[in-house]
């Protein structure tokens, strides 16, 4: 796998496999003598660490995470599931069922027999279970009780919420794409708040699951 003529070589061997180290020395007088060494030289290969995870996307109510080894070279796995409680398996595709929503950081180090060592992190998600209740009466009168229209949810994706509300003869008297803002009864942000009636609303938004959802109803305004 290559010469030298130093006299104390320094040599990268870029494929696993025994090397026979063969030297040869020659004096100024031109006497050689050379001796051979079989198999000198071992290159173990080197592992690579990777899996896949499923299933992804996944909500709290299948928490149940399965981890499938893709491994090159690999004779020992040391997983590390990322939760609270530092859990972890040296299985070679183990499971794991998670107890809280989040993000969590997978960490596989895997090790060959001659103790070459690589990892490989992943991230999977488990959202909260998708939820939505709209109230159907709310009452704006200052008393700060049930003074916002605004549904109450869980597992929505926050950039995909919309909700308009119309008056009884189709007019839009409000819009708004942040859930955390909901009708206060006024129209078009006037000061004075709409008469009492039913109103139309229409929501549309996303779970985490890219699932999308609406929702056309009534709601009363009552002071």
């Amino acid at each position: 796998d290559g010469t030298g003529s130093t006299q104390n070589p320094f040599h990268v061997y870029n494929t696993p496999g025994a090397y026979t180290v063969i030297l040869t020395v020659t004096t100024s007088d031109g006497c050689t003598n050379t001796i051979t060494m079989p198999n000198y030289i071992n290159v173990f290969a080197n592992p690579v660490a990777e899996f896949a995870a499923g299933p992804q996307p996944t909500t709290i109510l299948d928490p149940n995470i399965c981890f499938t080894d893709q491994s090159v070279n690999a004779d020992v796995w040391n997983w590390s599931f990322g939760d609270i409680a530092n859990s972890s398996s040296t299985l070679t595709s183990p499971c794991f069922a998670y107890s809280d929503t989040g993000c969590f950081d997978i960490v596989l180090t895997v090790t060959t027999v001659n103790g070459c060592v690589d990892t490989v992190v992943h991230p999977i998600c488990i959202t909260p279970d998708y939820t939505m209740f709209i109230p159907n009466t709310f009452t704006p009168d200052g008393n700060g009780v049930n003074d916002v229209f605004i549904p109450k949810t869980s597992g929505i994706d926050l950039s995909t919420f919309e909700m308009w509300i119309f008056d009884r003869w189709g007019n839009m008297i409000y819009y708004t794409e942040d859930l955390t803002k909901g009708w206060d009864g006024k129209v078009q942000g006037h000061d004075n708040i709409a008469q009492i009636d039913t109103y139309v609303y229409k929501i549309r938004c996303k779970d985490y699951l890219d699932i999308k959802h609406q929702y056309i109803g009534h709601v009363n305004l009552i002071k």
